[in-house]
């Protein structure tokens, strides 16, 4: 058996699928299996299999065609668990029934996945290998009888053992139960049948844990039991749900790959508008979903709210905004912006707040592609954050008022566009304008204000208006000491120490820059002054044995060398 297995290619234009048939053994041999193909409308019966795949480092050997061909150490237990018990001959089993490297195969039956499992005889679950504690387990919910008042404490832990297995949060799981004609579940050579865990919540209630002191109730797999039960009371004709509802109720469910996240659950999905194919990026599949879900009719759940969780899912960044890195061929950021943006607008029109926030987010990265870039103060895209920060600005201040906390931070927005500019006068007026709403609406220490004084010191310092810089200097030092003071006392220093942030480092590189200024001009009191201002404040927050602090000392102290002092 040295010769290692290879795939026939399955006709992607068909509606054919493979049969794994486990041939006879013995426990001490090799594992035998034959692969079949056969068209799925019209194949014999099967019995499909619902698992976790486990870890890839432990793999074993079976025969498979007599050829050599590697399972993960739970399949492989599995397969020798069914050679023992030689109940059925016909398998589906994704792990070798498809061509795992072709991607393009991966597709066609991943978007079969739903006539496979209900297509299947039954579908049994293997939830690993037995222990005593689920064999104590099994057999409760084998039997019955009341169990002895001595091993309910046990009873429990073991229950509770059983129905917290890996094997319940996995994503895969959600359509393979719901879709199952009947369900049979192995642990090691025990089995029982899905009536019978079915019942158990029953019994738990009744016999084992009046008052449910663990939880087992609320066990992923006791939940998962629920929802079975659900959807096994529906119509035929109406067990399919809205996607959106979907990622909503199993969008924190696990998988190996984040775009199984939604292909494991588009067998249950009312539409067939998004379908798997694993060429596509993240972001792809961000827009196709959120496409799929404006079309849905009267969706129970606020855009917001599934977009939220869309990005969770698919560890995208919150907002419009995300990393460059991705499975596939990354969407641009600001192309991957817009399109949601239109489809916030499409779903919600032009003055939802939830469109407004999409508009700011977009301001924000186009500000930040325009930085820096030396010699092009009015770069392009620069040009077209204030283009659009200005349509934004003017819609929250019509729909949401000149006060709320979104339209002061776009025209703080738009005071960053104006300052990477050059453009200092118009900078600073919007700034005065933006800083004395966030002291009446947020407070003067509030982080937000805090921010726009930064800002403003910025403005004051390279327009050389150093008095009035070192002004706005001590407001911010004064203020920014007090809300570091009130993290450390309440031991957030972490907290404390991002409370500077990139944007307030900035300021520091002013502040050196005006201590060497006030030096050469003779004035060594405000020199001094403001040095010292500068490294205690960085000693309270960082410690004096932080880079931070020990920068900024040894730059002053090269100064003064400099100087002769």
């Amino acid at each position: 058996m040295a010769q290692a297995f290879t795939y026939s290619p399955l006709d992607p234009s068909s509606k054919c699928i493979r049969l794994l048939e486990l041939l006879p053994s013995g426990p001490s041999e090799t594992v035998r299996c034959k692969l079949h193909v056969v068209d799925r409308t019209c194949c014999p019966s099967y019995v499909a299999l619902s698992y976790t795949w486990g870890s890839p480092q432990n793999r074993q050997p079976i025969d498979l065609d007599d050829m050599e061909f590697h399972v993960q150490e739970n399949l492989w237990n599995f397969l020798s668990t069914m050679n023992l018990c030689r109940r059925w001959q016909l398998f589906w089993i994704d792990a070798i029934c498809i061509d795992q490297s072709s991607i393009s195969e991966r597709n066609h039956q991943v978007n079969m996945m739903r006539d496979i499992y209900a297509g299947a005889e039954l579908t049994v679950v293997w939830l690993g290998q037995a222990t005593d504690s689920s064999d104590l387990a099994i057999r409760y919910i084998a039997n019955p009888g009341l169990p002895a008042q001595e091993t309910r404490s046990a009873l429990e832990e073991a229950l509770q053992s059983l129905l917290e297995k890996p094997y319940w949060s996995r994503i895969w799981i959600v359509q393979e139960l719901m879709l199952a004609k009947d369900v049979m579940f192995y642990c090691g050579t025990k089995s029982f049948g899905w009536h019978q865990l079915a019942s158990l919540r029953q019994k738990i209630k009744t016999h084992v844990v009046h008052h449910d002191s663990l939880g087992i109730s609320k066990c992923t797999g006791s939940v998962m039991i629920a929802q079975k039960m659900l959807w096994d009371n529906l119509p035929p004709n109406d067990q399919h749900l809205p996607l959106s509802d979907l990622l909503m109720t199993y969008g924190r469910h696990k998988s190996s790959d984040i775009r199984d996240k939604v292909y494991a659950l588009l067998g249950l999905a009312s539409e067939n508008s998004v379908q798997a194919n694993y060429n596509l990026s993240v972001e792809d599949i961000y827009i196709e979903v959120l496409e799929a879900i404006c079309k849905e009719r009267n969706p129970r759940y606020q855009l917001s709210t599934i977009e939220n969780t869309l990005q969770e899912m698919l560890g995208l960044p919150m907002g419009l905004r995300r990393p460059q890195i991705s499975r596939g061929d990354p969407i641009p950021a600001d192309a991957f912006a817009i399109r949601v943006l239109e489809l916030r607008r499409q779903m919600l029109g032009n003055t939802h707040p939830h469109v407004l926030e999409g508009m700011a987010s977009l301001v924000q990265l186009y500000s930040e592609q325009g930085r820096p870039k030396l010699f092009q103060p009015r770069h392009t895209a620069l040009n077209k954050a204030e283009h659009l920060g200005d349509e934004v600005l003017q819609l929250q201040q019509e729909v949401l008022g000149k006060k709320h906390p979104r339209t002061l931070q776009s025209m703080t927005n738009l005071m960053s566009i104006y300052l990477q500019q050059v453009r200092l006068d118009e900078a600073k007026k919007l700034g005065d304008e933006v800083l004395q709403l966030q002291k009446e609406v947020l407070g003067e220490k509030h982080s937000s204000t805090l921010q726009s004084m930064v800002n403003l010191v910025l403005i004051y310092h390279d327009q050389g208006r150093l008095r009035e810089c070192e002004e706005m200097l001590d407001q911010i030092f004064q203020n920014r000491a007090n809300l570091v003071a009130v993290y450390r006392e309440q031991d957030k220093l972490k907290e404390a120490e991002n409370i500077w942030g990139e944007v307030f480092e900035q300021v520091f590189e002013r502040i050196k820059g005006m201590v060497w200024i006030y030096r050469r001009q003779g004035k060594r009191k405000e020199a001094e002054e403001l040095r010292d201002k500068m490294l205690q404040l960085k000693k309270e927050i960082y410690g004096e044995n932080h880079p931070a602090f020990l920068d900024s000392r040894n730059f002053f102290a090269r100064i003064l060398a400099r100087q002769g002092s």
